[in-house]
C-alpha cells in the first residue's frame, strides 16, 4: 500500500477509520461525519456508533485533540442562514451514544468502576467543546434516562 493510500493517522483510506479521519480532516462537526458516513455506508447497522468509536480511538491511541479539527471546516450555507437565531438558543439532552461515549473516555480499563457523576461530568464537557447548549435539567433527566437505558 503506498503512503498515498493512508490517512495522516495511519488509517487506509479504504476502510471506514480511514474515511472517517477523511470526514474529520474536513473540518466537518460531529453530526455531519456522521451523516456523510451513514451516506457512504448506507448498510451500515449503527453509523453513530462507528464514527463515536472511531474518534474514541483517535483520542486516546492517537492523542488527537479533536476539539482542533471538529466543525472547524467552511460552513457551506448562505451567510444569511449560517447561524439561525434559532440555533443559538437550541438546547439538547445527551443520548444513551453521549453517555456511552463519555465512559469510554474515562474507563482505563474493562473492571473499572466509574461514578456517574463523572460521566455526567464528562459528558458536559464534550458538550461544551462542540459548542452544543445542554437543556437546563438535563442531569436529572440524563440520571433517569440511564436507569431506563443501562437497566439490568
Amino acid at each position: 500500500m503506498d503512503n498515498r493510500d493512508i490517512s495522516k493517522w495511519g488509517h487506509p483510506y479504504s476502510d471506514q477509520g480511514g474515511q472517517v479521519d477523511i470526514l474529520l480532516l474536513k473540518g466537518l462537526t460531529e453530526d455531519e461525519i456522521i451523516k456523510a458516513f451513514a451516506k457512504n455506508y448506507p448498510d451500515h447497522e449503527n453509523p453513530r456508533g462507528r464514527v463515536l468509536r472511531h474518534l474514541r480511538h483517535l483520542e486516546k491511541d492517537h492523542k488527537v485533540d479533536l476539539y482542533q479539527y471538529v466543525g472547524k471546516g467552511i460552513n457551506t450555507s448562505p451567510p444569511d442562514e449560517a447561524f439561525p437565531i434559532k440555533q443559538q438558543f437550541k438546547t439538547h439532552l445527551p443520548n444513551k451514544e453521549d453517555i456511552e461515549y463519555a465512559e469510554s473516555m474515562l474507563r482505563k480499563s474493562t473492571e473499572e468502576i466509574i461514578s456517574r457523576d463523572a460521566v455526567l461530568n464528562q459528558v458536559e464537557i464534550n458538550f461544551r467543546r462542540i459548542e452544543k447548549q445542554l437543556k437546563e435539567n438535563w442531569r436529572e433527566i440524563t440520571i433517569r434516562n440511564i436507569g431506563i437505558w443501562f437497566e439490568k
